[in-house]
């Protein structure tokens, strides 16, 4: 619906059929989209009113409906599907909290990050993987389903004893991930470390140092990382400062999933997150703008990030090792 009514208002028509069209009508459509957003941009770069971080932040949600425009038309029914019984396990979980940076994805984006995690981690009672913050709940989905150890850490309260209630053999371990360190006996323990961090660039290398920490030395070990490169794109230097970073202390990414997590924006538990957006959108009489404010999903990628095979450990990494770890 969101698609359909931001055509019709823009002046664009969706192809007929929609979303079993061929790719020729949905490249044409993606065109007149992208050229209708770069005008935005266009107009919007030229207001001397409009300070830099607004400019950047009025670029989210045109993103997020090119990315939803790709997803209807090459995935229109299997991307929210989800199983009931998932449903159930996180049905009343406790409300997100901005404070937190808290933003749930959807039941279908746990569940597949679950999947993915079990098809690329040994099945075996010696296999441990580490949910790193999890706002999202992936370790109440994992913990019924996998032979080996399911482990989590995070500061929230309300979500330990949902976690508690629901998955009573997941191992808690309360942290602050942005002021805590690593417990030593976790140090290089862990065959999967999840996380879905702050989408800024200080606030997700504070978690991704950690979960460089918790990795296990070995080949099949490996890094679920959901993230929105929007914020850090948009700002320039920061991505390639990260791909740097991750190079100096060992790790490559070995697949990247566009699009891999919905994040629902319309639920009533995301209200204080749309409001904080708002503060950072510029006001400008611009039905179109208001339009594309109407995107029912955030989006990140997943990345599976591993070690670099024969990496030899330089200071920096061995500094970072006992900075994040007490």
């Amino acid at each position: 619906m969101f698609l359909r009514n931001l055509c019709e208002g823009s002046g664009l028509i969706l192809p007929e059929g929609w979303p079993d069209v061929p790719p020729s009508e949905f490249a044409s459509l993606r065109k007149a989209l992208r050229d209708r957003i770069d005008g935005l941009y266009q107009y919007i770069d030229s207001q001397a009113s409009i300070n830099r971080t607004q400019k950047r932040f009025a670029r989210f949600f045109p993103e997020t409906a090119m990315q939803l425009l790709r997803l209807d038309w090459s995935q229109p029914e299997e991307r929210h599907q989800v199983s009931e019984d998932v449903l159930e396990q996180l049905d009343d979980r406790p409300p997100a909290v901005v404070a937190y940076d808290q933003l749930y994805c959807t039941p279908d984006s746990t569940e597949r990050r679950i999947h993915r995690i079990m098809e690329n981690i040994p099945a075996e009672p010696s296999s441990r993987v580490l949910f790193l913050g999890d706002d999202d709940l992936g370790c109440v989905v994992l913990a019924p389903r996998f032979t080996g150890e399911t482990h989590v850490i995070d500061l929230d309260d309300r979500l330990l004893d949902f976690i508690k209630e629901r998955a009573p053999s997941v191992s808690q371990h309360k942290v602050d991930l942005f002021l805590g360190g690593i417990p030593r006996s976790m140090k290089e323990t862990f065959d999967a470390v999840v996380l879905d961090p702050p989408w800024d660039e200080h606030g997700s290398w504070s978690f991704l140092a950690k979960a460089m920490v918790c990795l296990k030395q070995t080949t099949h070990a490996r890094i679920f990382l959901s993230f929105c490169p929007l914020e850090m794109e948009l700002a320039g230097a920061p991505t390639a400062r990260m791909w740097k970073r991750l190079a100096l202390h060992g790790f490559t990414a070995e697949a990247i999933e566009t699009s891999f997590n919905l994040y629902d924006l319309v639920a009533t538990e995301t209200d204080k997150y749309q409001e904080l957006m708002t503060l950072y959108i510029p006001v400008i009489d611009s039905p179109f703008l208001e339009m594309l404010k109407q995107a029912p999903y955030a989006f990140a990628h997943l990345y599976q990030l591993r070690r670099i095979e024969h990496f030899r450990p330089s200071w920096r990494t061995m500094l970072r090792n006992w900075w994040h770890s007490q």
